[in-house]
């Protein structure tokens, strides 16, 4: 029977057709799979080398300063007595420094584990820009006086309010006044605060523009895109001179990103660098998710209370 015959030929092209479709969807998979694990791979390497440059860079500018203030305090303690005033205040002013240094560093690495993490705290409240800024550039004038830098401070008004944890901002802005006088011989540092447009289009929202303008050595154009890396430094050459783990400017960047902001720098080497921040303007605290839920009558506020008092 031809026709017996011919259906089942037409079976088995079939069976053929799908085995081979079969095929090319398992290689589809094998290649996809194999890019996947090759992805993770250079992932692995990549986080790898972080590790490494971590430790490296740590384990250095842990033992920078605990060799200092050892050093300094061994030989307060051998020649006790023996050293005048003046030498003795020298001395105990470099440990304090140095102390102080060993503290910001681990400062930085805390704070940039719980960033990671998701577990850092940043009690938000409606806070007046303005002081936060006056109160940090306060805070650095002995040390711009000290070094023979100027320093100055303009705001374009009086009360420019955002929600933000005002220890966090404030963190943002010693930051970059820290680099102003780290990277600073000659001049000094201008900060300026006011309103500006928001930076993309079709929005009515303001913000609150922070520039922090040095007369320093300047930043290479080619390293300005990688300037915010974690423990990237400027010229490692010069960076050995300059003290610092390269973390302050990618935690003041998860700060900012983290307020809906934006942090940017301007540079042309030799003639200085200017930093500016972005901060969404805000008269009133932002409303919670719960706030919002029971607003559009999707959730009542017994019921809010109710998971608010589990959740805690």
């Amino acid at each position: 029977d031809i026709s017996e015959r011919k259906q089942i030929e037409e079976q088995i092209r079939r069976k053929n057709e799908d085995l081979e479709q079969l095929k090319i969807g398992l290689e589809k998979m094998v290649r996809d799979r194999m890019a996947e694990l090759e992805k993770a791979n250079k992932q692995l390497i990549r986080l790898n080398q972080i590790k490494s440059d971590f430790i490296s860079i740590v384990s250095h500018e842990l033992r920078t300063p605990l060799t200092s203030i050892k050093s300094f305090a061994e030989i307060m303690l051998d020649d006790l007595g023996k050293h005048d005033q003046e030498t003795q205040r020298r001395y105990l002013s470099i440990i304090n420094s140095e102390s102080d240094r060993l503290s910001r560093l681990i400062s930085d690495i805390l704070d940039l584990q719980k960033i990671d993490s998701g577990k850092i705290d940043w009690h938000d409240e409606m806070i007046n820009v303005v002081e936060v800024v006056r109160r940090a550039v306060d805070t650095f004038s002995g040390a711009f006086v000290e070094k023979g830098l100027s320093l100055s401070f303009e705001s374009a008004g009086d009360c420019m309010m955002t929600e933000a944890a005002p220890d966090r901002i404030f963190q943002v802005v010693a930051n970059l006044l820290s680099n102003g006088l780290k990277f600073t011989e000659h001049g000094g540092v201008e900060v300026n605060i006011r309103l500006v447009e928001a930076p993309y289009e079709g929005s009515a929202e303001k913000f609150i523009r922070i520039s922090v303008r040095d007369t320093g050595t300047g930043i290479p154009q080619e390293e300005l895109s990688r300037i915010f890396e974690r423990f990237y430094q400027i010229d490692q050459s010069q960076g050995r001179k300059h003290e610092g783990a390269g973390l302050g400017l990618s935690i003041s960047k998860d700060i900012i990103d983290h307020y809906r902001g934006r942090i940017t720098v301007e540079s042309v080497p030799g003639s200085g660098s200017i930093f500016c921040v972005l901060l969404p303007e805000q008269e009133q605290p932002r409303k919670k998710l719960g706030e919002v839920l029971v607003e559009l009558g999707m959730l009542t506020e017994t019921e809010l209370v109710s998971a608010l008092e589990k959740q805690s």
